[in-house]
């Protein structure tokens, strides 16, 4: 057996960052975009937390997106750290409400109105089949499903794939005038 050496930390004084980036290619597996719960525990709010206890949370974890769940651990939602400040708590705000009395559930995104992808479908595709798919949806964010085992595999978000990328993706603007009068005139 090899023994290996305990020092004295004397003289260190900076923690070492990664200069390494995390760039990759459109060709990839899209797995490498995916950040997987099997691997990674992932973040939660519950649905009963103040907005002012989940933007602590959001600032300490450094996270865009967190799933909702209630006190029983089943999946509401997800809130979005821009939400936080965003057009439902200025909607919320204005009909009379103090900031300080609103939840995350009164201003979450309901699983009701989130997408979906099949795990088995993301394993199949490419980095390149994944910005396609964003940039022909208007969506930020995919909730990746394993339909097998009936759970969330995980999550892929746009701002995620972009920083990875290093690129800004166009997305679709959900159907503007000239799609739905074309969708009209043509049946």
């Amino acid at each position: 057996m090899k023994s290996v050496n305990v020092y004295a930390i004397d003289i260190v004084d900076r923690i070492m960052k990664s200069h390494h980036t995390s760039e990759l290619s459109e060709s990839e597996s899209a797995l490498s975009v995916f950040e997987d719960f099997n691997r990674i525990n992932p973040l939660t709010l519950y649905d009963s937390m103040s907005l002012h206890d989940a933007e602590v949370l959001f600032q300490q974890a450094q996270h865009n997106v967190m799933l909702v769940v209630n006190d029983k651990q089943q999946f509401l939602g997800i809130l979005k750290k821009e939400d936080l400040f965003g057009e439902r708590v200025v909607q919320k705000v204005a009909a009379g409400w103090l900031r300080e009395e609103l939840y995350v559930s009164d201003i979450m995104h309901m699983r009701s109105a989130l997408r979906a992808l099949d795990y088995d479908e993301v394993s199949d595709a490419s980095v390149g089949d994944i910005v396609a798919m964003f940039q022909n949806n208007s969506f930020s964010h995919f909730i990746v499903v394993d339909h097998e085992s009936h759970v969330i595999r995980g999550l892929i978000t746009k701002k995620d794939l972009e920083k990875r990328l290093n690129i800004k993706l166009q997305t679709k603007v959900k159907d503007d005038f000239i799609d739905i009068y074309q969708k009209l005139h043509t049946h």
